[in-house]
């Protein structure tokens, strides 16, 4: 029998738990906390982007199963479409951990795409993806 590993994914469009490629990766889900990671999330259509930036952005920590992250990888195009990179994920009590994210790959591209703004938070803009297509 192998031992599987737990990783840190923030996720905050398709992937959340109310998005609709979570189905993808559901079985290797172990746990899932609302948190916050730094960026700017743009409107790319049908999904969000999270490019680097002076925001937040309000999304889902996952704890996986490490072999999630292939799958993930693969669905998110990496490395041609997103990159997935560290990042440092807040939570609502302060908190932080590190975590892997999906960034858009060439953000100076889609840099004029329109900001998924919802509001401010201690003088910082704050960024959320609302699925269309929840199921």
């Amino acid at each position: 029998m192998s031992e599987t590993t737990n990783v840190f994914a923030f996720v905050y469009g398709t992937l959340r738990p109310d998005g609709w490629n979570h189905r993808l990766i559901e079985q290797y889900v172990r746990h899932a906390v609302p948190a916050t990671a730094k960026g700017i999330l743009v409107d790319l259509g049908t999904i969000p982007a999270l490019i680097p930036g002076d925001g937040l952005v309000r999304g889902v920590l996952l704890t996986v199963d490490s072999a999630a992250i292939a799958r993930m990888d693969k669905l998110e195009g990496v490395p041609h479409f997103y990159r997935r990179t560290i990042t440092t994920v807040t939570f609502d009590d302060g908190s932080t951990t590190d975590a892997w994210v999906y960034e858009y790959a060439d953000p100076i591209r889609i840099a004029d795409r329109p900001k998924l703004l919802v509001g401010y938070e201690h003088g910082l803009p704050v960024f959320s993806w609302s699925s269309p297509h929840l199921l």
